[in-house]
């Protein structure tokens, strides 16, 4: 694949990483003000990852059957629809399987995405994975940092509204 094939994989992986640490980062926030206590909200926040740790290796496999950037979209809708989620939710239920449906996206998203490298590479796969580790990292950094003014400035649903945008 073309140099603009590596950077548009990159492109996406940074945008969903972008995305996906702009909900983390407030998220916590979200459940306490909803009114729940802490180890609550801690949960919640967790949900991600538990779904995730469940889905990767059988996502792993869709994406070897399948092909990884069939994958890494499907990542990306079950992700976005998480923050659906989030924006309508009022309780701790929709809250926890927002959090679980956003797993379940970044399982089939993260091993896509590392297998997708490997095919936009052509034979660079060090500076193709260095790239994609770079944008992980910005991804977070940006995410992190823009999402509380937004939510300060403007509420949570417009907060959520951001990540489900850049998920698509």
């Amino acid at each position: 694949m073309s140099r603009r094939g590596l950077y548009l994989h990159v492109l996406t992986t940074f945008l969903f990483f972008c995305a996906m640490n702009a909900v983390a980062a407030i998220v916590i926030r979200y459940t306490r003000d909803l009114g729940y206590s802490r180890e609550l909200a801690n949960l919640v926040w967790s949900g991600t990852f538990l779904a995730s740790m469940i889905i990767r290796i059988p996502a792993g496999i869709f994406a070897d059957r399948t092909s990884p950037f069939i994958s890494m979209a499907l990542g990306a809708a079950f992700a976005a629809l998480g923050t659906v989620m989030q924006i309508f939710s009022t309780s701790f239920t929709l809250l926890i399987t927002s959090r679980i449906v956003q797993g379940i996206g970044t399982a089939f998203f993260i091993s896509a995405s590392i297998a997708g490298t490997y095919y936009v590479a052509n034979a660079r796969l060090g500076e193709a994975l260095g790239m994609r580790a770079a944008a992980i990292a910005l991804g977070a950094l940006v995410g992190n940092s823009i999402i509380g003014p937004i939510l300060d400035s403007l509420g949570y649903r417009v907060a959520f509204s951001l990540p489900f945008v850049l998920f698509l």
